[in-house]
C-alpha cells in the first residue's frame, strides 16, 4: 500500500516527531515569540473539515485520472509557509480545488487540459507540493467554473541528463530527495 503524505503538514502520515523534537519545537516556539508556553491545537482529522462540493463532475473519460477524494483535496489545497499552516490547523479550507488530477502521461496532461478548457476549469500545478508562495491554491475567483489541481507526482523521472554540460531533464513531479541520489554521478 502506497504512504499517505499529511495534508496538515511535512511528510507521510505514518511519521511524527520524537517527544524530544516536540518539546525542542516547543521551546523554540515560545522563546521566538516571547510566550511562556504554547497551547497546542490537535492535528486536523479529513473528517472534522467541512469542504465546499465539487463544482465540476468527473468525466467518464478521465475518471482513472480525476477524484474527489477529501483527503487528496485537503492534500492540494495548500503549500508549506507559515500563513499556510495557519490556515490548515484553523480548519480553513475554503479554497480546496474541486478535483485533482494525477496524470501518468503526456497524453493525460493534454486530455485532462483539453477538457478544464471545454469546463472552463481553472488548472493549478502541483509538483512536490512544498510551495512556500501560495502558488498552488486555488484561490480562482468566479471566472471559473471550478478548480482542477494537476498532480504531477507520477511524472517523476530524470528523463536524461548531459554530463557534459551538466544540464537534466528532469519531470516536474520528483521530490528532491528523489533527485539527489541521481545528482552525484561521477563526471
Amino acid at each position: 500500500m502506497d504512504r499517505r503524505r499529511k495534508f496538515w503538514g511535512w511528510g507521510y502520515e505514518d511519521q511524527r516527531l520524537t517527544p524530544g523534537e516536540e518539546r525542542m519545537i516547543r521551546a523554540i516556539g515560545a522563546s521566538q515569540f516571547k510566550v511562556a508556553q504554547f497551547e497546542e491545537t490537535p492535528v486536523p482529522t479529513v473528517g472534522e473539515i467541512a469542504l465546499r462540493r465539487p463544482r465540476l463532475s468527473i468525466p467518464r473519460a478521465l475518471a482513472g485520472i480525476l477524484t474527489t477524494d477529501p483527503h487528496e483535496r485537503l492534500l492540494h489545497t495548500y503549500g508549506r509557509s507559515l500563513k499556510d499552516y495557519i490556515r490548515v490547523f484553523a480548519r480553513d479550507f475554503r479554497p480546496a480545488p474541486d478535483l485533482v488530477a494525477y496524470p501518468q502521461s503526456a497524453g493525460d496532461v493534454a486530455a485532462v487540459l483539453a477538457w478544464a478548457a471545454d469546463e472552463n476549469a481553472a488548472i493549478i500545478p502541483f509538483g512536490g507540493g512544498t510551495s512556500v508562495v501560495g502558488g498552488i491554491e486555488a484561490d480562482i475567483g468566479d471566472g471559473f467554473s471550478g478548480a482542477v489541481s494537476l498532480d504531477l507526482g507520477k511524472l517523476a523521472r530524470v528523463v536524461e541528463i548531459d554530463d557534459v554540460s551538466r544540464a537534466a531533464r528532469i519531470e516536474a513531479g520528483i521530490l528532491g530527495p528523489a533527485l539527489e541520489p541521481r545528482s552525484n554521478r561521477p563526471a
